[in-house]
């Protein structure tokens, strides 16, 4: 393509067309920069990587060593109208001025169309643009963990400790406003320092980025934990403000709605208490008749509804394989010690102490829950920021160009290209080349609702396959929590 150092290469990588803002990573000398196509650009994110002396440069001539330029690492939010399975260049351009960034905001709250997020003493506050005022919107709740790798169990007399940011600072900029909350907690360092007094102590640190966008109907939350505590379990909890006695989370291609708590007459169907702690697969939901609260994460893969929150398992941490006789879990498990042979195995990684990251977004609505309307966000919450910079800074982001090698064929490729264009409701789970006929790929569509919908008018005439490509009888439509594969060529 003959791409400058000046030149990005966007690509929507979903077959439907994404409308929103993208970021990118600009790799440049300098802030001073401008998109003419994009006025509305900001920097969100700056970083500066530091001159660095005796570098070898490898040149016909020779070896030399030189001093190698400071750069700046940009992530730059660019509103974007991309059509499906597409690309698009991008081009900026040095200019006297420095593109826009983030500037600090004495005010504690951040505010779109959506939701407004307040702090204040310690309190975390939103109010949805429907008027629903949530205290204590964000909160932690760490604990300690007497249980092993296969279950969590708590410790007999420990009491779980809340905890509520400390800090916060606001930063904005045309289109975006963010949010940084921070806290430090002294907590005891292991499960037998929990019973002790006085006790050994470690520090817990924890770090929220909420981002609100123009336009944009998800709250996004990036949190940083830092660990240096054994054995506990740490939870976000997210309050709702709704009173229901179900929620639905996302399996794939459909939802299960669950009752939370356990039933009063347990013993009648469990030899042993039920314990209420569910997977997350991709996003849980709580609604009444009035409002709809949906959670969409990365990387959280367990929950539990309690009352009006959501609790979501962030660390739960351990030193053992297995133990026996739980709280939650009575009798022996795999991995313990009681049997004949077995050794005591310590699981130190475990404990998985250091940093760790997880990324969220929440979303609040009028209106009871809806299938539809929950996998379109979290099809968009998913999406991917997927974009190329030919640039001599750093060879290790984002490079496309040092793992193809140069031909002496001269192809002209244009600036901007797309594949297929879905409509937008149009869920796909997968698009791949085909296993067995060449120049054919197969796109499979997904519905996760109780209703069939209609099969785009540009699938109509494409082969319906099983997953070993073999030709199915054509269906009109996508039954209810199901799916079709399509085999066509594009």
């Amino acid at each position: 393509m003959g791409l400058s150092n000046q030149e990005i290469l966007l690509f929507n990588t979903a077959l439907t067309t994404f409308e929103g803002t993208k970021e990118v990573q600009v790799i440049s000398s300098t802030k001073q920069i401008s998109f003419p196509e994009h006025p509305e650009a900001v920097i969100v994110e700056a970083d500066y990587v530091e001159v660095r002396e005796n570098v070898l440069f490898e040149t016909p001539a020779g070896n030399e060593y030189i001093e190698e330029p400071g750069y700046y690492l940009l992530r730059i939010q660019l509103p974007v109208k991309l059509p499906g399975l597409s690309y698009q260049v991008v081009s900026f351009h040095s200019t006297k001025q420095e593109l826009p960034s983030m500037e600090q905001k004495p005010t504690a709250q951040i505010s779109n169309d959506f939701i407004t997020v307040s702090f204040e003493n310690g309190v975390l506050t939103a109010e949805t643009a429907f008027g629903k005022r949530i205290e204590q919107f964000l909160s932690f709740v760490d604990e300690a963990n007497a249980g092993d790798t296969y279950d969590f169990s708590p410790l007999v007399g420990d009491t779980p400790v809340k905890l509520t940011f400390q800090t916060a600072e606001i930063s904005t900029a045309k289109g975006v406003q963010k949010m940084k909350l921070n806290g430090s907690y002294t907590l005891p360092y292991d499960l037998e320092n929990r019973l002790l007094t006085p006790h050994k102590e470690g520090v817990l640190q924890l770090t929220a980025t909420l981002t609100l966008k123009t336009g944009d109907p998800l709250l996004h939350g990036e949190l940083h934990v830092k660990n240096s505590l054994r054995s506990h379990r740490l939870r976000l909890l997210v309050e709702t403000g709704i009173e229901t006695d179900h929620n639905h989370a996302s399996l794939p291609f459909g939802f299960i709605k669950r009752t939370k708590g356990v039933p009063a007459d347990w013993e009648a169907t469990y030899s042993e208490m039920p314990i209420d702690i569910e997977p997350l697969e991709q996003n849980i939901s709580v609604s009444d008749e009035e409002a709809v609260c949906s959670v969409f994460t990365k990387g959280i893969k367990e929950y539990q509804h309690q009352g009006t929150v959501l609790a979501l398992t962030l660390l739960a941490t351990t030193d053992q394989l297995g133990k026996p006789d739980l709280v939650y879990r009575p009798g022996r498990a795999s991995g313990d010690t009681t049997k004949r042979g077995h050794i005591l195995m310590a699981t130190e990684k475990a404990q998985l102490m250091g940093d760790w990251n997880y990324d969220f977004a929440i979303s609040f609505a009028q209106g009871a829950f809806s299938e539809k309307n929950t996998a379109q966000l979290g099809k968009y919450f998913a999406a991917e920021n997927v974009d190329y910079l030919r640039q001599d800074y750093n060879y290790f982001l984002h490079r496309l160009d040092n793992k193809i090698q140069s031909t002496g064929q001269q192809l002209t490729v244009p600036q901007t290209l797309s594949v297929i264009s879905l409509p937008e409701d149009i869920l796909v789970s997968a698009c791949h080349p085909s296993y067995y006929k060449q120049d054919q790929y197969l796109i499979r569509i997904e519905n996760p609702t109780g209703e069939a919908i209609e099969i785009p008018t540009i699938l109509q005439q494409a082969e319906q396959i099983n997953a070993l490509e073999e030709i199915q009888e054509a269906k009109r439509n996508v039954p209810a929590y199901s799916a079709l594969t399509f085999r066509l060529p594009l």
